[in-house]
């Protein structure tokens, strides 16, 4: 255990809470192997390991009883979609294991805030580590990050790298009030790699957004007019530049070598969103719809390419006005603060890339999305105590 703690640079003073944290960063770990592999199997074991997490380490462990109602409320309102089974018992399956996501976010959350910042820097430099070795493995190859499972796209490991990063930047950000630049960094590079589009708008916006909060949050003044003198050098440099066409033309030939090369829209995704909506009439609306008959089914192999498309195939529109009530409650929750607005941006990057990838609502993957909200409405104050 103390060889691990050093590899994950895990700092405690008691052994107890050392081993938890090597733990947590373990389960986290096969949890998300699990769901990567994408299998039926692999899928339901993901619940399953939650579950065995939370007996193990829970047993004496009061859950709020206001979860539980809440959920309760909102599967009444998806009745009407569930019996009609559009998708067979798969929107049940996740129904009945959704509780089982939300305690166990519920409980990460109530960690103290310097040891999740720990646990979740181990657990992404190790995903960071993972993607760069199977990266390294299948360089040769024309799709080396799509090699590392073959029956993985790259489109879905890089959006699990995405979601896992910017729930560790929140934490970042609410634990020293910095995001982790370095390791954004070698997300982007990973991304640029697997040459999908939407993760490498996502990786690069999260990177300058953490660029512009840790200079806003600095106190140095030299890195404050360092970063102002490096700006006005490139407003400079671009607007006197007489090759600066050639320049631009040069990072359009880079961006071509990714998926920008096959335009700066996504067509297919398109083409598949249309289809879905002309094809809802108003009873489809209220229920969901099936993607019998659809370009999804035909081509796409029931991938929907589109979180809040298959949440509303699957429940309906009480599905999307779950995630439309969450949103007012974040808006509404709070006075406007720092934590406040950098949530609301990173929460802005999850959207897009669930928009444009079925990695949540619901997934196995919901566990991030739900600790990131509980770490949120969480007081300072009372995220610093320890309730283990």
């Amino acid at each position: 255990m103390k060889l691990l703690a050093k590899l994950y640079f895990l700092s405690y003073d008691s052994k107890l809470e050392r081993n938890n944290a090597i733990y947590d960063v373990l389960f986290l770990l096969i949890y998300l192997i699990l769901y990567i592999l994408q299998l039926k199997a692999t899928i339901l074991l993901t619940y399953l390991v939650a579950i065995m997490y939370l007996f193990f380490f829970l047993r004496n462990y009061q859950f709020s009883k206001t979860i539980f109602k809440v959920f309760l409320i909102a599967t009444l309102f998806y009745i009407p979609s569930l019996i009609t089974l559009n998708h067979g018992f798969t929107p049940i399956f996740h129904i009945i294991f959704t509780p089982v996501i939300l305690y166990l976010a519920e409980y990460l959350s109530k960690k103290k805030i310097s040891d999740l910042f720990q646990i979740f820097r181990a657990f992404q430099y190790q995903n960071i580590l993972i993607v760069t070795i199977g990266l390294i493995y299948h360089y040769d190859k024309i799709d080396p990050i799509g090699s590392i499972i073959p029956w993985v796209s790259r489109n879905g490991i890089t959006s699990v790298l995405i979601l896992c990063h910017i729930l560790f930047s929140f934490i970042a950000f609410r634990h020293k009030k910095k995001f982790p630049i370095v390791s954004t960094f070698l997300v982007v590079i990973i991304c640029f790699y697997a040459l999908g589009r939407g993760s490498i708008i996502t990786s690069i916006l999260l990177l300058l957004l953490g660029i512009t909060f840790n200079v806003y949050n600095s106190n140095s003044k030299i890195l404050k007019y360092g970063i102002l003198g490096l700006f006005v050098i490139l407003i400079f440099h671009f607007s006197s530049n007489y090759d600066m066409n050639t320049e631009f033309d040069s990072i359009d030939e880079s961006l071509k070598t990714t998926q920008f090369g096959q335009g700066y829209t996504d067509q297919a995704r398109t083409e598949i969103n249309s289809e879905y909506i002309s094809n809802l009439s108003f009873w489809k609306i209220l229920i969901g719809n099936s993607y019998e008959g659809t370009l999804i089914n035909k081509y796409y192999g029931g991938n929907p390419h589109n979180s809040f498309l298959r949440l509303h195939s699957f429940y309906g529109i009480f599905g999307l006005i779950t995630v439309f009530l969450i949103l007012i409650f974040i808006l509404f929750r709070k006075k406007m603060s720092s934590d406040k607005f950098v949530f609301i941006c990173l929460l802005i990057l999850i959207f897009f890339r669930a928009y444009t990838e079925p990695i949540l609502f619901p997934s196995s993957l919901d566990l991030f999305f739900f600790l990131s909200l509980f770490i949120y409405i969480k007081p300072r104050v009372q995220i610093e105590k320890v309730y283990l």
